[in-house]
C-alpha cells in the first residue's frame, strides 16, 4: 500500500477550468469524481472508498500501486548500485525498471506543468539508466546485450541524441559499419520528420561521427 498520494481539491479545479467560478467549478468536479466512481467501481474488489475520496477537501488516493512511481524508484535504485560499483545489483534493478516502463504520457492525456515536469524527470531516468547499463557491459565486450537495450530504449524514442551516439560507437567498436550506418539514416530520417532542416540534420550526423573517433 503506497501513501501519500494527495492534492487539495482547489488545485484540481484551477487546473482543469480555470475560467470557470468557484460554484460552477465546484460542480464540474463533483460530476467529474461521480464519473470516477462510477466506472472504477465494478472494476475494484472492495468499496472504491478504500482507493479514491474526499477528505476535508482534499481528493486521496489509497491501496494503489502507480507503475511510474515503482519505475522511479527502482531507476534510481539501480543508479545509486551503480555509483557503488554495484554492478550485480544495478543491472538487476535496470532490468525491474525497463520491465515496468510503459511509456511516456500520451499526448491526448491533460497534462499541466506539473505532470509535464513529471514526465520529463521519467524519462531522464530512463536515457540516464539505458546509458549507465549499455556503457557497464560494453566494458565487459558485451556489445550484443548493450546494443539490445539501447535499441529497446530507442524504440520509444529515435530522437534521443545521446543514446544515438552511444549506439552508433558500439557498433563501430564491435566492427559493424553497416548497422553503424544504419542507426545514422535512421537518425536522419527522425530528425527530418520532426521538421529539422536537412543541413541541421547533416550537422547531427558529423557531430555522432565526430565523437566516435574520440
Amino acid at each position: 500500500t503506497a501513501e501519500g498520494q494527495r492534492i487539495p481539491q482547489e488545485k484540481i479545479v484551477v487546473e482543469l477550468w480555470p475560467e470557470s467560478g468557484p460554484v460552477n467549478a465546484r460542480k464540474s468536479l463533483d460530476t467529474l469524481l461521480s464519473r470516477v466512481r462510477q466506472q472504477l467501481t465494478p472494476l475494484l474488489p472492495t468499496t472504491i472508498k478504500e482507493y479514491f475520496f474526499l477528505q476535508k477537501g482534499i481528493l486521496c488516493l489509497d491501496n494503489y500501486e502507480i507503475d511510474a512511481l515503482q519505475f522511479q524508484e527502482i531507476a534510481r535504485l539501480g543508479i545509486s548500485h551503480s555509483k557503488n560499483n554495484e554492478w550485480l545489483q544495478a543491472h538487476s534493478a535496470f532490468q525491474t525498471a525497463l520491465a515496468i516502463w510503459k511509456g511516456s504520457m500520451p499526448d491526448d492525456t491533460f497534462q499541466s506543468e506539473q505532470a509535464l515536469d513529471f514526465n520529463d524527470n521519467l524519462t531522464h531516468l530512463l536515457v540516464k539508466i539505458g546509458s549507465i547499463w549499455a556503457n557497464s557491459l560494453a566494458k565487459s565486450e558485451r556489445w550484443e546485450e548493450a546494443i539490445t537495450i539501447l535499441e529497446r530504449i530507442l524504440q520509444l524514442n529515435y530522437l534521443e541524441e545521446d543514446l544515438t551516439t552511444l549506439l552508433y560507437k558500439l557498433h563501430c567498436r564491435n566492427s559493424n559499419p553497416l548497422k553503424a550506418r544504419e542507426i545514422l539514416d535512421r537518425y536522419k530520417k527522425a530528425l527530418l520528420k520532426a521538421e529539422y532542416t536537412e543541413d541541421e540534420a547533416e550537422g547531427f550526423l558529423e557531430e555522432i561521427i565526430r565523437s566516435a573517433t574520440v
